[in-house]
């Protein structure tokens, strides 16, 4: 099943594509779409402490996965070691 506009860019009579018909359909959906914020929105304070606790929380867990990594892996290696 083609887009609606794929659908408009064939000829009807020819079955053809028209790939200046599809460009003209391309160029008006562009013009018609809303423009883009210029700057994002301000933070607010709410919103900066919260994303400043939630790095600081991945920061500590992630910081918490690779010491419990190297210790099991130490571990591991411990282990092996002592039983050869």
């Amino acid at each position: 099943m083609l887009a609606e506009d794929e659908y408009l860019a064939f000829d009807n009579d020819l079955g053809e594509f028209d790939p200046d018909d599809y460009l003209d359909s391309c160029i008006e959906e562009v013009d018609s779409s809303p423009p883009p914020l210029a700057d994002p929105p301000p933070r607010t304070h709410a919103r900066s402490t919260l994303y400043e606790n939630y790095t600081r929380a991945l920061s500590n867990s992630m910081e918490a996965g690779i010491n419990l990594l190297v210790t099991a892996s130490r571990d591991a290696v411990s282990t092996a070691l002592t039983c050869h």
